[in-house]
């Protein structure tokens, strides 16, 4: 074998050791969630990480027997009483789509914005009762089941990539203050409640493009996680790309 094809040989090695090690890389480095492509970005809170986790998670009414399987990584900032940051992130199956950002019933104060370089579609909506993803197992079971679920009042920012086909969904909770029920009709004392909710939402997130994870991935438990709740009802819908063939 010639000098010249060793050379070769073992420039083609080093060039697919260097893909490998860009490889697409998801989850935390410190207490930033980092996703090295499709898209490159990072985000964190300036409240306290409680943990990242990836998941499988179905979704039921896709026309697929089972669910439809997707890949999922959670992370969750705060604290279990509140308030709280949430960063999902979600690829469906090759062949499938995200359907339009999902409206929430009954929302308020849609706005189409930009967190950091990135655009997000945003809303304002309440959590539906007994059905909250991000509550601890033992305290959903603790035997106040007679009580009224507590609800929370929601800023979403969604928005999707990859042709459709990943989707980023930021959320930040506050527990609804006493005595009120509805968004579509505030009670007396609570007329900016909304306005400065979406303030305090925006603020709670840093988001930026092309991170860099020279460390190393890792991820964490996340202590007040019931993923069954993590829906179409949070992540929305999909739809094949061609005709859906069952077998």
């Amino acid at each position: 074998m010639s000098t010249r094809t060793l050379f070769c040989l073992l420039f083609l090695l080093i060039q697919l050791l260097g893909c490998q090690g860009q490889g697409q890389m998801r989850g935390l480095v410190e207490d930033q969630y980092i996703s090295t492509s499709r898209p490159s970005f990072a985000v964190s809170s300036k409240l306290p990480l409680l943990g990242c986790e990836k998941r499988l998670i179905k979704l039921a009414d896709m026309g697929v027997m089972g669910g439809l399987g997707i890949e999922t990584w959670i992370t969750v900032y705060g604290q279990a009483q509140g308030p709280m940051a949430i960063v999902a992130h979600a690829d469906l199956p090759r062949g499938w789509k995200w359907d339009a950002n999902l409206s929430q019933p009954f929302n308020v104060h849609e706005d189409r914005l930009y967190l950091g370089d990135l655009p997000f579609f945003a809303q304002t909506f309440l959590s539906i009762p007994g059905k909250n993803p991000f509550v601890a197992e033992e305290a959903a079971n603790d035997g106040q089941a007679a009580k009224e679920p507590e609800r929370w009042i929601i800023r979403s920012f969604s928005q999707r990539f990859n042709d459709d086909s990943s989707k980023i969904i930021l959320e930040y909770r506050e527990r609804l203050p006493k005595g009120v029920t509805s968004l579509t009709s505030l009670p007396y004392g609570h007329s900016d409640l909304i306005k400065d909710f979406a303030r305090r939402a925006e603020a709670c997130f840093t988001v930026s493009l092309n991170p860099k994870a020279d460390q190393g991935i890792h991820f964490q438990t996340i202590p007040v996680l019931r993923s069954r709740y993590l829906d179409s009802h949070f992540f929305g819908t999909a739809s094949p790309v061609g005709p859906l063939r069952v077998f």
